[in-house]
């Protein structure tokens, strides 16, 4: 495994503090945590896709379909892309 030093700021454990942040309701401080892990780790659709996800929570659709977009760039066929595909077909007008 890795050393402690860079476990401590996998991708894995920052998206697991923003969704801890986003379970108690602190979408903005969640939302910040996500878009480091975005910055650090951009080739991670997982990341975009966690931050389009704090963005619906808090209201933000906009930025959530831009973030789920972005994930889909990343990786067309990651884990929640058909998810992804639905909500921008559902929120972006023709």
């Amino acid at each position: 495994g890795a050393n402690a030093s860079t476990e401590f700021v996998s991708e894995d454990n920052i998206n697991a503090l923003g969704y801890a942040l986003m379970n108690k309701g602190l979408y903005p401080q969640a939302i910040a945590v996500l878009t480091t892990n975005t910055e650090s780790f951009p080739r991670s659709a997982n990341t975009w896709d966690s931050l389009a996800d704090a963005f619906v929570h808090s209201g933000d659709i906009k930025s959530a379909v831009k973030n789920y977009q972005k994930a889909l760039v990343t990786d067309s066929t990651y884990g929640n892309a058909d998810f992804a595909k639905k909500f921008i077909a559902q929120h972006t007008q023709e």
